[in-house]
């Protein structure tokens, strides 16, 4: 992005981040806009924090996963959200913790008897608990709102972006055509005729 700055973009954008050093949410919409990005997508313990006017700044998601309430400050009707974090339980089919010879034996041969998720999903969703209770509640506030289905995709699995972008068009697709047409803001309702 070079020397871009976000109010240069030719659509209004912006982007958020969590303050670390004072544990806020940041809105960003002024400023390189390679930094402020960079700020909202450094995700603690896979990307070092982001210096901003000499504070530390992480991943927005600690704070605030879908930031909708950022939404309302602007001149914006409708809003669309998509999470590509599902708020869904995810039981396991077992009791108890597997030792760590059973889970070795697991892997060398191969069964995946004990599926358990690795480090990094452990610490993203550790620090990101309170900012999914927050989506479970500000989700209500949007026009549309969409769980991307991504089973099976990690999330540091960048070498799969365009079956994620494909997902993401067909998941969409599919969303819009299920709504009746009085919720399809973005068509003029049919007028009906007068006899």
């Amino acid at each position: 992005m070079g020397e871009t700055y976000l109010e240069d973009f030719w659509v209004g954008s912006y982007c958020v981040s969590t303050n670390y050093s004072n544990a806020t949410s940041r809105v960003h919409d002024r400023g390189l806009a390679w930094k402020q990005i960079e700020a909202s997508i450094a995700i603690p313990g896979i990307y070092p924090p982001v210096v901003i006017d000499n504070q530390l700044h992480v991943d927005g998601g600690v704070v605030d996963n879908l930031p909708i309430e950022t939404m309302y400050n602007y001149p914006v009707r409708h809003i669309i959200a998509i999470s590509l974090t599902q708020l869904k339980s995810r039981p396991v089919d077992f009791d108890e913790t597997p030792s760590a010879a059973a889970m070795l034996w697991d892997k060398i041969t191969g069964k995946k008897k004990f599926r358990l998720p690795g480090i990094t999903s452990i610490l993203v969703n550790s620090l990101t608990l309170n900012s999914r209770q927050k989506q479970e509640m500000t989700k209500s506030g949007v026009a549309i709102y969409l769980e991307m289905e991504l089973k099976g995709i990690g999330m540091m699995d960048d070498s799969r972006w365009k079956e994620i972008v494909q997902k993401g068009h067909d998941q969409m697709k599919a969303i819009l055509e299920s709504l009746p047409k009085e919720e399809r803001f973005w068509q003029p309702l049919e007028k009906k005729s007068i006899e």
